[in-house]
């Protein structure tokens, strides 16, 4: 059953999600390590980078115990499932999850190493929406 579908991470990856939803300064303060997830999926597939997830892994969210606004935010995987799989991949949201596991594993990082550099991430995916908006011509 798609409910039971788990989204997992690198296990010595799970400090980066909890030093980022944790800081005052960030922008995924309080927020929940799923929005992390789905928004380093998005930057890792921005950057066209997905690297495989190494073990040991550990669970970071099951699909049937997300929120309200998390379930909200299952589009943004699924477009980012159906760029690499065609229509047939949203048939399978564990086809879709795993996709999504790569680019957050590159993403994870990326976001990680602007908040130890004390970057302004806000700014930074503000400059990634703004070419994604130039390139849709939009």
């Amino acid at each position: 059953m798609s409910e039971d579908v788990r989204g997992t991470i690198e296990k010595e990856k799970s400090h980066l999600y909890d030093a980022i939803v944790d800081d005052v300064n960030s922008p995924f303060y309080k927020h929940s390590k799923t929005d992390v997830f789905v928004a380093a999926a998005a930057i890792g597939y921005y950057y066209k980078k997905s690297v495989t997830l190494a073990t040991p892994k550990q669970d970071l969210f099951v699909l049937s115990t997300l929120s309200r606004d998390e379930k909200g935010r299952l589009w943004i995987m699924k477009a980012i499932a159906l760029s690499m799989g065609g229509l047939e991949v949203l048939k399978d949201m564990k086809e879709i999850v795993k996709i999504c596991e790569g680019y957050a594993n590159y993403g994870i990082d990326w976001l990680y190493k602007l908040h130890d550099d004390e970057v302004d991430i806000s700014a930074a995916l503000s400059e990634i929406m703004g070419d994604i908006l130039s390139e849709a011509n939009l």
